[in-house]
């Protein structure tokens, strides 16, 4: 399967933002000024400009830019994915062909495995807490000695 569909197409090429948006992102100075007109605020028209006073080279706003920059990654992720999929169905055909006895066999060291890494991880934990379970041990016999 090949998912590499033109999802540019699907995205418009100029998004209009709410100036209700547009004074959520701005900084700290835009609350400071005086907002207590009852008539909402018009929506904001202007494309973005730079520093300079002019707009990008892309000609697109900041939030297209970043929306396309998801999608190119996810577009990523997805090629990623596929790939290991098709890693995943080759290992299984292989897997298939392999006796039963040795299935069982890596099952079994799988374990083992686990087994050992999680007795070490308590034993980790132990160690960590010797002295307050110590600390408990001499509570408990006190207490059984009164």
């Amino acid at each position: 399967m090949n998912y590499d569909l033109d999802l540019d197409s699907f995205l418009p090429q100029t998004i209009d933002l709410p100036w209700e948006s547009m004074q959520e992102a701005a900084v700290d100075s835009a609350a400071t000024e005086d907002t207590t007109s009852d008539e909402p605020p018009p929506p904001h028209t202007k494309k973005c400009k730079t520093a300079t006073g002019t707009l990008p080279k892309s000609g697109r706003r900041p939030v297209e830019a970043l929306r396309r920059q998801e999608l190119a990654d996810l577009k990523q992720q997805v090629r990623h994915f596929e790939s290991q999929l098709e890693a995943m169905r080759v290992y299984e055909l292989l897997d298939k062909h392999v006796p039963r006895w040795k299935k069982i066999a890596r099952h079994q060291r799988n374990q083992v495995r686990k087994a050992l890494e999680e007795r070490k991880h308590l034993q980790q934990a132990i160690d960590a807490n010797l002295s307050f379970i110590a600390h408990m041990s001499s509570q408990i016999r006190r207490k059984f000695e009164v």
